[in-house]
């Protein structure tokens, strides 16, 4: 399965916040607050990104991408809120790039 319209959009607009953090755009994606302070650090942590490509969605409220950031891949894990408006979870972890064998630290 691929990720559902809304998650995709909540995912596109995470990974715009890597390139400048807004503070009002950020509160307008992420619900709850810890993800939201979680997600400020793991985006200053990998630097810039963008979308690489759609891994999986579980459903129209979960939803897996890989990401190309300026210090390596990337998997971003979106789950959303029972209205599907904003993110109530969110992990970005290191990943393997397209041919990589091992992660880049």
């Amino acid at each position: 399965h691929v990720p559902g319209d809304r998650v995709t959009h909540v995912a596109d607009g995470i990974v715009g916040l890597s390139a400048k953090w807004r503070e009002d755009d950020a509160r307008k994606l992420v619900g709850a607050r810890g993800a939201l302070a979680d997600l400020k650090a793991a985006l200053a942590a990998s630097g810039p990104c963008k979308m690489d490509e759609a891994l999986e969605g579980g459903d129209e409220h979960r939803g897996s991408f890989r990401l190309a950031c300026q210090r390596g891949a990337r998997r971003l894990d979106v789950k959303l809120d029972a209205a599907g408006e904003r993110a109530e979870s969110v992990a970005l972890e290191p990943a393997l790039a397209p041919g990589e064998r091992c992660l880049r630290k």
